[in-house]
């Protein structure tokens, strides 16, 4: 996976990087997947769509990420792949993106984590010059 854990008491953290936007998103949304559902049993039977936007990074990030959350908690997918077009339109951040998973079964799925929520504590967006990089936390 393309992240890394964080040391953090009581919360869980990650790094995620990526070249650009999309890719960064991309990064993001498979490493939660990730956390919450061992993937290399969850296989591909259907496509998910959704389509964000917010007037900053930072929510559009929080936004994304708490809706992978309840993407699982409420409708039960587990995520294998997921693609993300990112844009900037009318002073907007903008994303469309696609969940390609299967239905959670508890028989086949092993939960790892039960995240409660991304937050804005801690949270760090960077655009460097090779790479751009979030450093996220969750509630537990």
């Amino acid at each position: 996976m393309n992240y890394i854990l964080l040391d953090d008491t009581g919360d869980l953290g990650i790094e995620v990087k990526g070249y650009r936007f999309s890719d960064l998103f991309e990064n993001l949304g498979n490493s939660i997947f990730d956390l919450i559902v061992e993937n290399k049993n969850v296989y591909i039977s259907f496509v998910e769509r959704n389509f964000l936007n917010e007037d900053t990074l930072e929510d559009l990030i929080i936004k994304f990420s708490n809706s992978l959350i309840l993407s699982f908690e409420c409708k039960k997918i587990v995520g294998k792949i997921l693609k993300v077009n990112f844009s900037v339109e009318d002073n907007k951040y903008k994303i469309n993106y696609k969940i390609f998973g299967e239905r959670f079964d508890p028989s086949k799925h092993l939960v790892r984590n039960v995240l409660k929520s991304a937050t804005y504590h801690n949270l760090e967006f960077k655009d460097q010059k090779k790479y751009k990089k979030i450093r996220l936390y969750f509630d537990l």
